[in-house]
């Protein structure tokens, strides 16, 4: 999801605005793996790779099994993770530093579910040797589009939604691992940190048998990433943000397996936003006294094919520069770009027929003088 501006945006407003984007970092498991966390992209050419189940032999040659250098160290039961196992790891503080890596039932929240295992010492090249540097992060990302996404594709046949919830991952040897030799790199499937306060979002389940859309809980607020300006993350509402989220819609009881056009999700979409955006909000009237604006997602036909079916509502208001940023929730006090919202003028009472006053009205191309000089 990309941080919101009105020019470039994924949502939806019925001014037809939307945005979109993408997540991307490194993590490393202490001396021995890490995960690089980025998002999907573009669709990348992929070389011909003779891409096998293999695995770098470290005491095992069991092929389709991975096996993580010195991982006996935390646990004999952490040694082998398969194809379609899922890892998890604590979540601690740091950026770049994670261990207690292990493997889990996937009906147990995780953080990574694996999808293949690649062998960088059957590609002949001379950057892949025996006494070579660590791979620098550019490296390992092009590794993870031009490696990975094979294994993705065919481990997930519906593919993933490329601005859904999940992305492509990858583990690799941490900088001591890589020195002794090991050149096992491992493909899977990781959370967006888009759909929750934490670096490495935690699921259930494994991902072919979940809607891939990138929702998040009513109530929750997102604000621009300070390290990536064009994603978002969720934050405290009382922090600084620019969307509100309200709700989310189901498009399926409405066009059932069939995709629906930009136009017909529009439609359907401002219809149900604006209805629960009403409903958190207490009514209409509250609605308007916040002056801001009913915006949604929208799903594209490559999401819609791998399962995402479900948009998101929010409240935000524009700006000059992109979004005004938010502070406080909606339900209550509340700012935008650090001044409380004016209150509208009120509406004319139902049944009035009187016409507003439209002098000086912004709207109209010029007034009767300035069209009485265009005709002189």
């Amino acid at each position: 999801m990309m941080a919101p501006s009105p020019k470039n945006s994924k949502h939806s407003s019925k001014h037809g605005s939307k945005h979109s984007g993408s997540y991307s970092g490194r993590r490393t498991i202490d001396r021995r793996w890490c995960v690089v966390i980025s998002t999907v992209v573009i669709n990348v050419v992929v070389m011909a790779l003779a891409i096998n189940f293999t695995v770098h032999k470290t005491g095992t040659t069991q092929t389709g099994e991975l096996t993580m250098a010195g991982a006996t160290e935390a646990g004999a039961e952490f040694a082998h993770a398969t194809v379609g196992s899922c890892l998890n790891w604590d979540d601690n503080s740091s950026d770049t530093q994670i261990d207690s890596l292990k493997k889990v039932h996937c009906d147990k929240p995780h953080r990574f579910e694996v999808a293949g295992i690649v062998d960088l010492t059957t590609y002949p090249s001379q950057r892949f040797a025996t006494g070579e540097e660590p791979l620098s992060p550019a490296q390992v990302d092009s590794l993870r589009l031009g490696l990975c996404r094979p294994f993705i594709n065919s481990y997930l046949p519906q593919g993933l939604d490329p601005a859904g919830r999940f992305r492509i991952g990858i583990l690799q040897p941490g900088a001591e691992s890589w020195k002794r030799g090991v050149r096992t790199l491992v493909c899977g499937i990781e959370a967006s940190p888009s759909v929750s306060l934490s670096a490495n979002p935690e699921f259930t389940g494994t991902v072919a048998k979940q809607d891939q859309s990138l929702i998040w809980a009513t109530g929750s607020c997102l604000a621009s990433h300070p390290q990536h300006p064009h994603d978002v993350q969720e934050v405290d509402c009382r922090k600084p943000h620019t969307m509100e989220i309200v709700g989310t819609v189901d498009l399926t009881p409405q066009f059932g397996k069939h995709y629906p056009s930009a136009k017909q999700q529009n439609v359907y979409a401002e219809k149900q936003c604006v209805a629960l955006a009403n409903t958190y909000l207490g009514g209409a009237e509250k609605l308007r006294d916040t002056t801001l604006t009913v915006l949604w997602s929208r799903v594209s036909l490559a999401g819609w094919n791998a399962g995402s079916h479900r948009v998101t509502c929010s409240l935000a208001q524009g700006n000059k520069t992109g979004f005004a940023t938010l502070q406080g929730s909606a339900t209550g006090s509340f700012t935008i770009d650090g001044k409380k919202p004016k209150k509208p003028k009120k509406l004319p009472p139902k049944g009035n027929n009187q016409l507003p006053d439209m002098h000086n009205d912004p709207c109209l191309l010029y007034t009767s003088d300035a069209a009485d000089e265009r005709s002189s």
